[in-house]
C-alpha cells in the first residue's frame, strides 16, 4: 500500500507516473456532475481530496464548480496551481458560469476547514492510503447535512507478469467504516475494473487497477 511519503515523493521524481502528469479528467467527473445535479448541489461548495495536479479539480471549475483541491504533496499543489492558471489562459475546456478552483497542501486526516463548509467531496484513488475512520470522520465534519459524496478507492491491483495481487482496501472494513459514521450509502460498487493497463515508466510490472465506487450522504443525524 502506498503511504503518505511515496505520494509525496512520486511528485519529485525523475520520471513521475502517469496520474502526476496526465491532464486528462477523470470520468468520475461525468457521475460526480450526475450525483450534484440530482441533489441541487452544483451551487455548493466542492473538496477535492488528493488533487494531484489539479486536473479534475480544473475541469469542474470550468464547469461553473466551486472547488478547493487538496493534496499532502507541496509539489502536486505548486503543479495545480501552473496547470489551472495555464488552462484558464487557454480555455482548454469549455466554462459553463464563474468556476473557481483553489489549491491548498493538506492532510484529509486532519482537514483546515471549519465544520458543514461543502455540500460535496470528491475523491479519485487516494484514501485507500489512509487511516479510513479519521479520514471519513473529517468528511463528515466538513460536510454539510445532506451533503454527497462521490469516491473512488483502489481496492486492489494485480500485477500481470507474476500475478501478484496487492490488496489495498478492505471494502468490509469501508463499509463498516461508513456505517459507524451514520452515512447513507447510495452506491456501493466492489471489484470496478479500471480501462486499460498501467505501465508507468519506471515500472517492471505491467498492472491492472480495481476499485470501489461510493456514493454517499451525510445524514442529518447528530452523534
Amino acid at each position: 500500500m502506498w503511504k503518505k511519503k511515496r505520494w509525496i515523493k512520486s511528485y519529485k521524481a525523475k520520471n513521475m507516473p502517469h496520474w502526476a502528469t496526465s491532464m486528462v479528467p477523470s470520468k468520475l467527473t461525468t457521475k460526480f456532475l450526475a450525483v450534484l445535479t440530482k441533489n441541487k448541489l452544483k451551487d455548493e461548495k466542492v473538496l477535492d481530496i488528493g488533487c494531484g495536479n489539479g486536473r479534475d479539480s480544473i475541469y469542474l471549475a470550468r464547469k461553473g464548480l466551486n472547488v478547493v483541491g487538496i493534496d499532502i504533496s507541496g509539489q502536486a499543489i505548486k503543479f495545480a496551481r501552473q496547470n489551472k492558471k495555464e488552462i484558464f489562459a487557454k480555455k482548454v475546456y469549455p466554462a459553463n458560469g464563474r468556476g473557481k478552483a483553489v489549491f491548498k497542501k493538506a492532510d484529509v486526516e486532519e482537514l483546515p476547514f471549519k465544520n458543514e463548509t461543502f455540500g460535496s467531496v470528491y475523491s479519485v484513488g487516494v484514501l485507500h492510503s489512509v487511516k479510513l475512520l479519521k479520514s471519513f470522520r473529517e468528511i463528515r465534519r466538513v460536510l454539510k447535512p445532506n451533503g454527497v459524496g462521490v469516491i473512488l478507492v483502489w481496492q486492489r491491483t494485480v500485477f500481470l507478469k507474476n500475478n501478484k495481487t496487492d490488496e489495498l482496501c478492505d471494502p468490509v472494513k469501508l463499509k463498516k467504516v461508513l456505517e459507524k459514521l451514520k452515512f447513507i450509502i447510495k452506491t456501493f460498487s466492489k471489484n470496478v475494473a479500471a480501462k486499460g493497463i498501467d505501465y508507468d515508466i519506471g515500472h517492471k510490472n505491467p498492472h491492472k487497477h480495481f476499485a470501489i465506487i461510493l456514493v454517499i450522504k451525510k445524514s442529518p443525524i447528530k452523534f
